[in-house]
């Protein structure tokens, strides 16, 4: 009896152990899956991890892409493109915009920001000059002048000490020349070998020549009504302060300066980026001579223009579109102040020899008289000295000391008169 209560309840005891090991072995199945389950779950997480890092390196490149466009868009000069330029600047063919002018201002048209930038510059730094109009403005894009500038600015920028940093940003300067001379520079860019094949060597440098100020470069446009406004690299600058006709860069320095600060002279094209092609209609020194008749407040003397009322001194300032507000006394100076002017502008023009304004030996210039001559004009000084000019007829320049130098007698063939 005792045997088999034992029996039975050692095979109740079997029973509990075989239960609790199917138990056991359930749970290790569950645990198995868990582990299957986490291990996934890391493999998914490595994944995850794996992407970030992907999107990270992701960003960072276009972070490091964004960093250049801006510095790239900052040296451009360019806020906003024009349709198409990215394309143009990432390809090999150059492209003209042609913009013309707009009565409205739309912030989003990047055609009139180009427009109004090239002709803010032109008038904020036009001097004494009247009747002068910008009609359009060709915006250049040329991918390989563009890049070799930016080459040589961040080169310019990378060997410059932190404090210069500013001598690599780019000035907007302006350049005149003959229509076709201006065309070939908007397809091969300024050549320094042609430098002195027209004119001179260069008095301050066998280089090209930039001004700020579009009055000394419209000059040089014999008689074309469109001149370059470039960007350009002066970086260190050799201020001259005599006469270096022909000479190299000076060593050390990457740009030229005459004694007036007016003009600019670079030795390196890559130093150049033609930027706008401004084109202009006027009625500049010549025109304005040519236009003049007699009875004009330019052919009154000193002391004529004293004795006006103030009504004809506003009449003499209105015909010259300037300003008649003032007591009489300002606006006898501006009157005289303008004469002056003019005047100098009238003897440059006929020391030019140009056309439109001719070149009359009786014509006297308009001077201040001291007590004793009253009315009685000063006689010209006799231009030139016992040489001829070597650039004939071709010869444009500006500079006074060039015609005590040399003489230029197919100035006295022109016709007289305006």
């Amino acid at each position: 009896m005792v045997a088999a209560q034992k029996e039975v309840e050692m095979q109740q005891r079997e029973m509990e152990l075989a239960a609790q090991n199917e138990e056991i072995k359930t749970k290790e199945k569950k645990i198995d899956q868990q582990k299957k389950a986490l291990k996934s779950k890391e493999e998914e997480i490595e994944e995850q991890q794996e992407d970030l890092k992907a999107q990270h390196a992701k960003i960072k490149e276009l972070r490091s892409e964004l960093d250049e466009v801006k510095k790239d868009r900052k040296s451009w000069g360019s806020i906003v493109r024009m349709p198409g330029e990215d394309d143009v600047l990432k390809g090999k063919e150059p492209k003209i915009y042609t913009i013309y002018p707009a009565e409205q201002y739309k912030m989003s048209d990047p055609g009139q920001y180009h427009f109004r930038t090239a002709e803010s510059q032109f008038y904020r730094m036009l001097q004494n000059n009247q009747g002068v109009k910008v009609t359009r403005v060709d915006y250049l894009v040329n991918p390989k002048f563009y890049h070799n500038f930016e080459a040589k600015r961040k080169a310019m920028a990378k060997k410059l000490a932190p404090a210069d940093q500013h001598l690599a940003d780019p000035l907007l300067v302006f350049h005149g020349a003959k229509s076709s001379n201006i065309d070939s520079i908007i397809k091969q860019n300024f050549q320094l070998s042609k430098v002195g094949s027209a004119t001179d060597a260069g008095w301050w440098g066998g280089g090209i020549y930039f001004s700020e100020f579009p009055s000394l470069s419209i000059g040089y446009c014999r008689g074309g009504e469109k001149f370059l406004l470039c960007q350009i690299l002066v970086g260190k600058t050799f201020h001259c302060t005599h006469q270096i006709t022909g000479a190299p860069l000076k060593h050390g320095f990457d740009s030229h300066r005459d004694p007036s600060g007016q003009e600019i002279v670079i030795f390196d094209n890559h130093q150049i980026l033609p930027y706008y092609c401004v084109h202009f209609s006027k009625q500049d020194a010549q025109q304005m001579w040519k236009a003049q008749k007699k009875g004009s407040p330019l052919d009154l003397t000193y002391q004529q223009v004293h004795k006006c009322t103030v009504q004809q001194l506003k009449t003499h300032l209105t015909n010259f579109c300037l300003s008649v507000q003032g007591t009489k006394d300002v606006l006898l100076k501006r009157l005289l102040d303008y004469m002056k002017s003019a005047n100098k502008k009238k003897k440059e023009s006929n020391m030019l020899g140009e056309d439109d304004c001719g070149d009359d030996p009786d014509d006297q210039d308009w001077h201040e008289p001291d007590d004793s001559d009253d009315d009685v004009p000063k006689k010209k000084k006799k231009k030139g000295g016992g040489k001829v000019c070597p650039w004939g007829t071709d010869c444009y320049r500006k500079n006074p000391d060039h015609f005590l130098e040399f003489q230029h007698p197919w100035l006295n063939k022109k016709k007289k008169g305006f």
